[in-house]
């Protein structure tokens, strides 16, 4: 990936992902520095400071803090950005999108950047058709917010690579165990298994439809693989997809969580349209009492979209091996989740 004394930012290191991203730099002899807020949880600034990284505080609004960020700095990660269910819109497009649209432009004024690898999501895709989909497939997006900015945030990136060498790497359902303790709501990534766990356990699961939507994950240490091999051995302007050997039924991915949880295997079902009438219904209390959803139509559409992907560029260009099986990978998350007291 480059000579050991280069140095690397990570945007968005304080969560699930980059978190992992960090670690394993450092691991390989990597120098670091990680672009943090001031609001960041404290135990996500300990971690990092016990990792040796070199904190720059700053947001990627913040054009000035920006220019500090990438100074000295050879290849740029960027995972930072996200966006929750109740994030207004404007407000998603504009640390997405505004944002990494003032990092790259960082990267330029400060030079001295050689690769740009930003970490963008299969959900600029949306519900595929005629599956497995591959780095070809068409833009389509959901109809919400955060899929809307990860989309214009992609296009936004690629439309620098032939100023500076862009790589785009995009992954699905992302599982694994956290590294930084703490309230799993604050750890972003992990959300959606997260959910499916709980639900789970408590015997609360219910399929929207028959279950049988294909859905594709990866486990973490494996997009940080795909991630550096991206910087590694990716070429500019190129999108790549990374994903487990195959995409399996949802009632698989739940079935294989109960059996991990040692909990019988949810068996109930929910029409599609009627999940979708109870979700608008409890948006709308939720508005008026304050309070979050407990469903909301993004998560329907997030559980019931098909999301089944071609890895074969990633596996040619790359070298990229996924190293985890599902079940083993599940067994292992579960675990973790159980002895942190996430899931009872």
């Amino acid at each position: 990936m480059s000579t050991n004394n280069e140095k690397y930012l990570i945007t968005g290191a304080t969560g699930f992902i980059g978190s992992h991203l960090a670690k394993d730099l450092v691991e390989k002899g990597k120098s670091i520095k990680c672009l943090v807020r001031r609001s960041s949880p404290e135990a996500s600034i300990k971690f990092l400071s016990g990792l040796g990284a070199e904190l720059v505080y700053g947001d990627l609004i913040d054009e000035k803090s920006l220019m500090e960020a990438v100074k000295g700095v050879g290849t740029v990660f960027h995972l930072g950005g996200g966006g929750r269910v109740d994030m207004p819109e404007d407000v998603c497009f504009r640390i997405n999108v505004d944002g990494t649209r003032n990092l790259l432009e960082a990267c330029l004024r400060q030079g001295g950047v050689e690769r740009f690898i930003h970490v963008s999501t299969c959900g600029v895709m949306g519900d595929v058709q005629n599956p497995p989909a591959d780095e070809t497939y068409p833009y389509n997006p959901e109809n919400m917010a955060y899929a809307r900015a990860k989309t214009e945030t992609e296009k936004t990136a690629l439309s620098y690579r032939d100023r500076l060498s862009v790589r785009v790497v995009r992954f699905p359902l992302a599982y694994g165990s956290p590294l930084i303790d703490g309230d799993l709501s604050q750890i972003e990534g992990v959300t959606p298994m997260s959910m499916i766990f709980s639900a789970v356990q408590k015997g609360q699961w219910m399929y929207f439809g028959d279950g049988m939507t294909l859905i594709h994950c990866i486990h973490v240490d494996d997009i940080v693989c795909g991630v550096e091999l991206a910087a590694e051995k990716g070429k500019t302007g190129e999108v790549y997809i990374l994903a487990d050997e195959k995409a399996v039924p949802m009632k698989t991915l739940v079935e294989i969580s109960a059996k991990a949880l040692n909990v019988p295997a949810p068996r109930r079902h929910i029409p599609l349209p009627v999940a979708m009438t109870m979700a608008l219904l409890m948006e709308a209390v939720a508005r008026l009492t304050r309070r979050k959803p407990m469903l909301t139509r993004e998560v329907v559409r997030g559980f019931t979209a098909t999301r089944a992907f071609n890895t074969s560029k990633a596996r040619r260009e790359l070298g990229f091996q996924p190293a985890f099986r599902l079940e083993e990978g599940i067994q292992e998350t579960v675990k973790y989740y159980q002895k942190r007291g996430y899931i009872q």
